[in-house]
């Protein structure tokens, strides 16, 4: 399927390897299959292939960095959560490094990915255990076209502190590391100053010419939260995720409703996941909202229908 690539083959629950070490409250079995999925471009992206001007093209010759799905140590329920369709705290873990990679893609000197787990190709995976420099070095080895860096780090204390860490594959070693909290009254401002740093740190270069103008989210904690949405139901149409894991709480959609009118990757976002959430039957009708006046945005609009 050219839509990802699995990166790790069949492991048990309890095997090493590019998947961070499952603990024994995890649901999976000897059975079960723990696959990495590999997501190229923003989630949003899918199914605007056709529409000119909205992604910049990648010649290949940006240095490539993939973001890991965050781990989520400490969770008492976690075979529970497994079982369950995705909640805030999945979403966020895959959200942000889905962020991260989409801002890099609007960079000129990186070529990023996005890189989440699987299990048995029909449910979401959580990682109990952060990542470590050996399951790094391993993604870096297993990576088909190779890696310069890895972008991995952990949520605890409920989805509210984060840690990250740039791994610098040449050198073998951690280059960066980022600790940041907040609060749901806080999330948004310290999320985009972390996101300004994050830009400037990793010499951020807006390309020259095509693709959309990158504009940071107004709302990245809600943007986060659509972007993981957008990915499960983009999985879901490409029969990597069952349909029993499927869900579009009222409150994801708003806000992705809500925040449309803010910039062209905003509404494309909510283009591209209202028509998805359509063909699950996850609306029973397209929404009346706001969209960025844009001739790209109506371009858009007119070719999902």
């Amino acid at each position: 399927m050219g839509f990802f690539r699995r990166l790790a083959g069949p492991k048990s629950a309890h095997a090493t390897g590019v998947f961070p070490a499952a603990s024994s409250s995890t649901a999976t079995t000897e059975h079960d299959v723990l696959s990495l999925v590999s997501v190229s471009k923003p989630a949003w992206g899918y199914g605007l292939e056709t529409v000119p001007g909205v992604l910049p093209p990648k010649a290949g010759r940006g240095r490539r960095i993939a973001f890991a799905q965050l781990a989520t140590p400490g969770l008492p329920d976690l075979a529970a959560r497994l079982a369950r369709p995705e909640d805030d705290l999945g979403r966020l873990a895959r959200g942000l490094p889905l962020w991260l990679a989409e801002t890099l893609y609007f960079s000129s000197n990186y070529e990023p990915i996005a890189v989440v787990g699987s299990l048995n190709k029909s449910r979401h995976a959580l990682f109990a255990e952060p990542w470590s420099d050996q399951h790094l070095r391993q993604l870096v080895d297993t990576a088909a076209d190779g890696l310069d860096y890895v972008v991995a780090g952990e949520l605890t204390d409920g989805g509210r502190t984060l840690v990250l860490r740039l791994f610098d594959a040449a050198k073998a070693r951690e280059r960066k590391a980022w600790t940041l909290g907040w609060t749901p009254e806080t999330a948004d401002r310290t999320l985009a100053g972390f996101h300004e740093h994050f830009r400037l740190f990793m010499e951020w270069d807006g390309p020259a010419t095509h693709g959309l103008a990158y504009v940071p989210p107004a709302r990245p904690a809600a943007w986060i939260q659509t972007l993981g949405a957008s990915l499960s139901l983009f999985l879901a149409e490409k029969n990597a995720l069952s349909a029993d894991q499927l869900v579009l709480p009222p409150a994801v959609l708003d806000l992705a409703a809500e925040h449309a009118v803010t910039g062209e990757a905003a509404s494309l976002g909510w283009l591209t996941l209202q028509a998805r959430a359509l063909k699950q039957g996850l609306l029973p009708a397209p929404v009346n909202v706001q969209l960025y006046p844009s001739p790209l945005v109506q371009t858009a609009q007119a070719a999902l229908g």
